[in-house]
């Protein structure tokens, strides 16, 4: 039986059409999911991270029956929002806004 590799992927927003990067590639399910876990946190909220599990040396190239199980998903609505985020600005500036006063949301 081949090894299994787990990947962490961060999405900004939860959304695949913004800006993502890799976080790592880990041997154990639970160092992959603490990983994404503590990247989350540690982007403050911005970022969802989605866990792959590969099976090494197989890829999706000409059989899609190979792709990868998903351990950890992206939320299936965006529930993340850049309006949900407080922009703070120095005080000498101008008054301090959220984005939600700025566009409320309906």
């Amino acid at each position: 039986m081949k090894p299994t590799i787990y990947t962490v992927h961060a999405y900004r927003w939860g959304d695949r059409e913004n800006h993502s990067y890799s976080v790592g590639v880990y041997g154990k399910k639970h160092a992959a999911l603490k990983a994404a876990e503590t990247e989350e946190d540690y982007r403050g909220g911005k970022y969802e991270c989605e866990v792959l599990e590969w099976t090494l040396d197989s890829g999706v190239a000409g059989n899609h029956d190979n792709a990868a199980k998903v351990v950890k998903a992206l939320p299936a609505v965006n529930r993340l929002k850049a309006s949900n985020v407080r922009v703070v600005r120095h005080p000498r500036r101008g008054r301090s806004r959220s984005r939600s006063e700025r566009c409320p949301l309906e």
